[in-house]
């Protein structure tokens, strides 16, 4: 076919504009949808065979509602590496990590301490001694003691003697307690203040004026009303001169 005998609709230099960047334009956006459902949708992450077991534990954790990459960074090389995998190998398995930190800490407190505003309502670590001691001084990862379980990031009552081994209670009522029924999210050295000793051993007040502070090591982790109720109670004065702390 000559060119001259090309329907005239091909002859319109404004139309094969037009037609030209409507066809960017859906590619463009059939692009974007692409992106966006890669990178954005948690279900794009089920798909994949291996992570149906993450994925459950996921639906039911604190983050259900957080987006998978805003935690678990991939560079583009990455991402296509993961894509290739999927597609080509086929992996029965999740890789081993060789003790690989798959979530750094610094994705942990742009949510945590620096608050994203995609997330106001995460909790904050800015005035945990906990946080203080074991993040920044000590730099120990956050998934040390959040998420070594997968997805369960909030720890165990137990969970500071993966670390701290060899320790004792000095009394048979502490035995069965978790460890931040007694440390304090208070003093920078985390004993356990004369506060904290009397949300057992004192009066309703101090237990209630603590709960309504919401430090995370009262928030998280109380004693039984049957141990509370057991405990010997000690009657300070609020205007007694004998203020020590227990540890003093």
């Amino acid at each position: 076919m000559k060119i001259g005998s090309l329907p005239n609709i091909f002859k319109s230099r404004p139309l094969i504009l037009v037609l030209t960047s409507l066809l960017l334009a859906g590619g463009g956006y059939a692009g974007y949808r692409i992106y966006d459902y890669t990178w954005n949708d948690p279900i794009f992450c089920k798909s994949c065979h291996i992570m149906e077991t993450a994925f459950a534990s996921w639906e039911k954790s604190v983050h259900v509602g957080v987006n998978c990459h805003d935690c678990h960074h991939l560079s583009p090389q990455e991402g296509m590496q993961l894509g290739y995998s999927f597609v080509f190998q086929r992996p029965s398995a999740v890789p081993p990590r060789h003790g690989k930190i798959i979530v750094s800490g610094k994705f942990c407190i742009q949510c945590h301490l620096e608050r994203d505003e995609k997330y106001p309502q995460a909790v904050s670590i800015r005035a945990s001694q906990f946080h203080e001691k074991h993040g920044f001084e000590k730099k120990i990862e956050c998934s040390k003691c959040h998420g070594y379980k997968t997805h369960e990031f909030l720890p165990e009552e137990r969970f500071c003697v993966m670390c701290h081994e060899g320790k004792e209670v000095h009394g048979a009522g502490m035995v069965e307690l978790a460890c931040l029924n007694c440390h304090s999210d208070r003093t920078k050295d985390l004993r356990p203040e004369r506060e904290k000793c009397l949300f057992c051993h004192g009066s309703d007040e101090i237990r209630v004026q603590l709960i309504r502070e919401e430090r995370l090591d009262v928030k998280h982790f109380t004693p039984s009303p049957e141990k509370i109720k057991a405990a010997i109670k000690i009657n300070i004065p609020a205007d007694s001169k004998h203020q020590f702390d227990c540890y003093a």
